[in-house]
């Protein structure tokens, strides 16, 4: 059985990514009031984007985005992602 994550608290560091598309660049309003809404609800939000991935090798480009990953679930102040 897995065990459940500690309910998150105001303060706590939430990283914001899109790995799959780069929602970002589609849609920056809906993600500005995204981040907005969670910080008005007390967290803190870190963004975690490439802005100039790689656009070749496709190789690279993976290993940008993985990256990124990488980057959140090694920070500790990070709660959720």
């Amino acid at each position: 059985m897995a065990a459940i994550p500690p309910a998150l608290r105001k303060g706590d560091t939430i990283a914001v990514l899109s790995p799959s598309s780069r929602l970002n660049d589609l849609f920056p309003l809906r993600v500005a009031r995204g981040i907005a809404w969670l910080e008005s609800q007390g967290f803190v939000v870190k963004t975690i984007f490439t802005p100039s991935l790689p656009r070749s090798p496709l190789r690279a480009h993976a290993r940008a985005r993985a990256a990124e990953f990488h980057s959140a679930f090694s920070d500790p102040a990070v709660k959720a992602i």
